[in-house]
């Protein structure tokens, strides 16, 4: 075994979420060869799980470092994106070779190199019963321009199906269920890119947690987000359709109406612009009853203000019901006509008989 020691070492416990490097060490000196080294998420079976992030030693160098003997990995936030679970670290043979005489050295299976992350703690679980109350979350997606290429050659079965193969990529990604990410198979053409080419947005959705044991939609936005921009060292680089996604413009979310600060400034204003019509009305109406409390003795002021509310109420509501009154007039009129009709129609027939 030519490795010396690993961060995180076998069998350690980490912070999910945790961008800290790994790190190997080797007992000599070496330089990056063709292999890859994957990132595994445990999904409880034999097999290594679900891909989280692999990188080659030779076309991924910008997420490696490598001094004499030790080999530092980059990594992103969404690979060890889950509280409580088991990953582990698969290194190909000829990841590295030897500075000396580059002879390829031996990797490791997946089965040795493991360590898991924290659970969730419980005063968080209990802040994600708040969830359950909120919408998903609206975003957009785009395609390179070979992908639009190729989406403009599809009909619309063939567009369907590419949707649906996108959000299933999607949700495998973030190790997430299929009914978390969703789509409307609304696409349009992105006006914002100073470009002759044209390249398509396409409308992806984050629906929200059916349970309390789901993972927060803020934080799978983020995870898309994240894997679409770092897509080369990610599963989403081998997909059907994911491979087609733009990763400069990655998973961009669509702010909802109460995120939207104009939007809340202007529901203020319209609130504040009711109340005060409505204090003047009242006001009106008050200063109306002190009027004829004057006129009549007999009579309180709260009296004559709910008189004279019950008034305008009535007013507003005679010209819908003098409508009602026409639509039965009209009726009524239409039914006198049929009658009408109906017994001239009889004399003539019996007239003919006679």
């Amino acid at each position: 075994m030519f490795i010396r020691n690993t961060s995180p070492t076998i069998q350690q416990t980490i912070a999910a979420r945790e961008t800290n490097p790994l790190k190997i060490t080797y007992t000599i000196p070496i330089v990056f060869s063709i292999g890859t080294i994957t990132i595994f998420q445990s999904n409880g079976s034999s097999n290594p799980g679900i891909v989280r992030q692999t990188i080659n030693g030779l076309n991924n160098q910008n997420y490696l470092t490598f001094d004499n003997d030790t080999v530092s990995i980059d990594i992103i936030e969404s690979t060890f994106n889950n509280p409580g679970s088991t990953y582990y670290v698969m290194i190909e043979n000829n990841f590295v070779s030897t500075l000396s005489f580059n002879e390829p050295l031996p990797g490791l299976y997946s089965n040795i190199w493991s360590f898991t992350t924290l659970p969730e703690e419980e005063k968080e679980k209990g802040r994600n019963k708040i969830k359950l109350f909120f919408d998903g979350i609206y975003g957009k997606v785009r395609l390179t321009k070979n992908g639009t290429s190729y989406f403009d050659t599809l009909n619309s079965n063939q567009i369907n199906k590419f949707f649906n193969n996108l959000t299933q990529e999607l949700a495998d990604a973030v190790a997430v269920t299929s009914k978390r990410i969703i789509t409307n198979y609304r696409f349009v053409i992105d006006t914002n890119i100073e470009s002759s080419s044209k390249q398509y947005l396409l409308s992806i959705k984050i629906d929200k947690p059916q349970s309390t044991s789901d993972r927060e939609t803020k934080l799978i936005t983020k995870d898309l987000d994240t894997m679409i921009r770092n897509m080369d060292i990610t599963v989403l680089a081998s997909g059907s359709s994911s491979k087609y996604l733009e990763p400069l413009y990655g998973y961009v979310t669509i702010p909802r109406w109460y995120e939207n600060s104009d939007n809340i400034c202007q529901l203020v204003l319209t609130v504040i612009f009711i109340l005060i019509l409505t204090m003047l009305c009242i006001i009106s109406i008050h200063y109306d009853a002190k009027i004829e409390v004057k006129s009549d003795a007999n009579s309180s002021v709260w009296k004559a203000f709910f008189y004279i509310m019950k008034s305008g109420i009535c007013k507003l509501i005679q010209p819908l019901n003098l409508c009602k009154r026409r639509k039965v007039n009209e009726r009524k009129v239409v039914d006198e006509e049929k009658v009408s009709t109906v017994h001239i129609l009889y004399l003539i027939k019996n007239q003919m008989l006679t």
